[in-house]
């Protein structure tokens, strides 16, 4: 009988718009890097983020395993994973700015990222630009390939596949948070769930919750 811990049971919300503007506003406490990311979107977007039309949206997940993982001194043994939006638009350019998070428990472990996904109305499949905040250099922006291209992956495989594919071609793309609340809605957990894939590290503790996208 295998030891291997696997997801028991999973919990998945759509954040409401108003708490999702809340938390994205809070997390520059713990990645600082998002204030060079904010300071960016003139650049990315052509405008301010005042100006600009603007758009929350959040999703988060809670994953128990059957058994605990160790970490440490510690160990986990449930998984809470969320992915904050703030959807930007000015005119045909589409911006969402992006903070993927994953806490293991008890043991505290986390992972996290932020960065900039840009298209224009209509391209949030293949016509996609992403964007990391340059560490030393506040307002400035590396072009960077992998994260969206993990996620739409990841939802193509056998346990999203033709539902998520299908939603992903039809839904409405007018802008980042439209897009990504109608997949959440036809796709169920999977979205959050290849958000988090996109983002563990293949070798390390959330593998067994998010699955193995980095490798």
């Amino acid at each position: 009988m295998s030891n291997i811990p696997y997801v028991k049971s999973e919990t998945m919300e759509i954040v409401p718009e108003q708490q999702a503007a809340a938390e994205f506003a809070g997390l520059t406490k713990d990645f600082p890097q998002l204030t060079h990311l904010r300071a960016a979107v003139p650049v990315l977007l052509g405008t301010s983020i005042e100006a600009a039309e603007s758009r929350p949206f959040g999703l988060r997940s809670q994953s128990t395993l059957s058994s605990a993982v160790p970490v440490g001194s510690s160990e986990v043994e449930n998984v809470n994973s969320a992915f904050i939006v703030q959807s930007l638009t000015n005119g045909s350019t589409q911006l969402a700015l992006c903070a993927t998070i994953i806490k293991g428990q008890p043991a505290g472990e986390t992972l996290g990222e932020v960065f900039a996904l840009r298209t224009t109305t209509g391209g949030q499949l293949d016509q996609v630009e992403e964007f990391t905040p340059e560490p030393t250099a506040e307002g400035k922006v590396v072009l960077r390939d992998g994260w969206w291209n993990r996620l739409t992956t990841c939802l193509s495989r056998e346990n999203c596949g033709t539902t998520c594919l299908n939603a992903a071609l039809t839904c409405p793309k007018v802008n980042w948070a439209v897009f990504l609340g109608c997949l959440a809605g036809r796709c169920g957990g999977c979205i959050v769930k290849c958000a988090a894939c996109a983002t563990c590290d293949c070798s390390f503790w959330c593998k067994f919750v998010a699955g193995c996208c980095n490798g």
